[in-house]
């Protein structure tokens, strides 16, 4: 007689897959086994995880054991079988959670130590949680212990990181057991040269693209793969290249393995760090730039940040040729001087007007420049007569000159042309 119709589960993790241990398979195996002494009916194929981290609960597996057969009333089963709670996951707070809509659609849990009916035992949710916080907890320790036994080898002169630096070749040798591997690396004296000169170059141009253009066809053909900004950053800020590999904050001598000395190493560095010092200065006032041009549009952030200047693709700086109207809003067209070049673009374009749609900034309606006026209270009025700053045109509107408290009032603003001179 079935007595329950339920659903095999199976995750390995990415290490287990690479160690070829705690296979897929053999769990499938495992619970099959038990469902046949149990008389649990095993009407679909088992979900599967492979090589994947039980960190998070959000998986292929889980949310497809979720959409279909939990979820959904048709295919619903009476249980999930899986070798161990933290098969379903290592987090507890995200495993907790997937475990108590389990329990609310009366679907329990079957491991090889024992079955935990959420359902209905508040014992049972009790326990599983435990486990689940048990679990998180054993991976943090497997981590930690993980770091702690690479720092360890790092430190006996292995080589722990995953990658092989450019002008390094890997050494391998094997401990006693004939199972775990001894990585080192060395130079490798062919290669040694194309590293100084990216190092040299660098120098001397100070900029990662002339450097890129220079080496690249000879790196290419040195290392088999092309030269990228993103690998010439790593090559020019790794210490590896001055004989002082680090692994996370370890740091160890191996004279060794220097390539360039000290001195040309420290002086790239110096140059790096005041790019990132500019970049850094550059982003702020981008930021700050965007923000003033939501708020009051693209007409006050260039007057109230006259350093901002709009550059050509060329490297030139472009000048304001003439104004139009694109979309009710005024723009400005800017030209490159430069007669070999002679691009033009407007700003704001009007993909970015439409971002202003809703901001709701107060226009001239005249030459439709954005929040650039003067203005007075009528007498005896909720009106006020404002003056355009650019055009000199004069209108009357109620809208308050405020823009914090018009946003706050809404858009329901009438804009009256008046033609009377500004008092």
């Amino acid at each position: 007689m079935v007595l329950m119709k339920g659903i095999i589960y199976a995750r390995q993790s990415k290490k287990e897959h690479e160690e070829n241990s705690y296979s897929i398979p053999g769990q499938i195996d495992d619970m099959t086994k038990i469902a046949q002494a149990r008389n649990i009916e095993l009407p679909n194929e088992p979900i599967t995880d492979p090589a994947t981290r039980g960190k998070k609960i959000h998986r292929p597996g889980i949310d497809k054991l979720i959409r279909e057969y939990i979820d959904d009333e048709e295919k619903k089963v009476d249980c999930i079988l899986t070798t161990d709670i933290d098969r379903l996951g290592r987090n507890k707070t995200e495993t907790f959670y997937f475990i108590g809509i389990l329990s609310e659609v009366n679907v329990n849990i079957i491991t090889r130590s024992r079955d935990y009916n959420i359902a209905k035992n508040p014992d049972d949710f009790i326990m599983a949680a435990i486990e689940c916080r048990d679990a998180e907890k054993e991976g943090m320790q497997i981590g930690s212990r993980t770091q702690s036994g690479k720092r360890a080898r790092f430190k006996d002169g292995l080589w722990v990181q995953g990658f092989i630096p450019e002008g390094y070749d890997k050494k391998v040798e094997w401990f006693d057991d004939g199972k775990k591997k001894k990585v080192r690396i060395c130079k490798n004296i062919t290669m040694v040269s194309i590293i100084t000169d990216l190092y040299t170059t660098f120098k001397n141009k100070r900029k990662y693209e002339n450097t890129k253009q220079q080496l690249g066809v000879r790196y290419q053909q040195t290392f088999n793969k092309v030269l990228t900004i993103s690998s010439l950053k790593r090559i020019l800020q790794d210490p590896v290249y001055i004989g002082k590999p680090c692994y996370k904050t370890e740091i160890r001598c191996a004279p060794e393995l220097a390539i360039i000395n000290e001195d040309l190493f420290n002086e790239v560095q110096g140059i790096i760090g005041r790019f990132k010092k500019s970049h850094d200065s550059k982003e702020e006032k981008q930021d700050a730039f965007k923000d003033v041009s939501k708020l009051y549009g693209i007409g006050f952030a260039l007057r109230t940040f006259p350093e901002y200047v709009v550059h050509c693709i060329c490297g030139g700086h472009m000048v304001v040729h003439d104004r139009s109207i694109t979309k009710g809003v005024g723009v400005s067209r800017y030209v490159c001087p430069n007669h070999n070049c002679n691009k033009s673009k407007t700003i704001p374009t009007g993909a970015q007007i439409e971002n202003y749609k809703n901001l709701n900034l107060l226009s001239c309606p005249y030459c439709r420049e954005t929040e650039f006026f003067e203005f007075c209270k009528v007498e005896n009025s909720n009106e006020y007569i404002y003056k355009c700053r650019h055009c000199g045109g004069s209108f009357k509107s109620p809208v308050d000159p405020n823009r914090f408290l018009r946003s706050v009032v809404g858009k329901n603003q009438v804009i009256n042309p008046l033609l009377d001179t500004f008092t």
